[in-house]
């Protein structure tokens, strides 16, 4: 586990100004959360977005009037940078933190492509179904442009 954590970081290092450059990101993040509808849902459905990055996402939807927002990616240093009003832990998609059956929606933007074969795959979206709600919606936007 120490070993992957130090690769991730140097990702990290590596991708921060893509992150940086928020007026670009902030307009894709807009567009790919108005077609993937979760504007159109209810103001007070319990939202979790997976590998949240800097919380581009969540800030979207609050400024929009969702309540109900939580976050989780797997990297300190980007968590660190998010507002200070999001509700968000570092956490890793394969072994989420969060009690079963709570969201209602769970969606990733651009995030898929950081998970390493089958195993990373399966054991996220086992839990991305025992997290969400027996109705929920899971809904995602690939591929990265990076």
């Amino acid at each position: 586990m120490e070993k992957k954590t130090e690769i991730h970081n140097e990702w990290d290092s590596a991708f921060l100004q893509y992150f940086d450059n928020k007026k670009h990101k902030y307009k894709r993040d807009s567009s790919v959360i108005r077609r993937l509808g979760i504007l159109n849902q209810k103001k007070e459905l319990r939202i979790l977005e997976l590998f949240c990055g800097k919380g581009e996402c969540q800030e979207l939807l609050i400024n929009n009037g969702c309540i109900n927002i939580f976050g989780s990616d797997i990297s300190e240093t980007l968590v660190n940078k998010i507002r200070k009003d999001c509700r968000v832990m570092v956490c890793n998609s394969v072994n989420l933190s969060f009690k079963s059956n709570i969201f209602d929606v769970v969606f990733i933007n651009e995030g898929l492509h950081h998970l390493k074969g089958e195993d990373e795959f399966s054991s996220c979206f086992s839990e991305i179904k025992r997290v969400l709600k027996n109705n929920g919606s899971f809904v995602f936007y690939e591929p990265a442009n990076t």
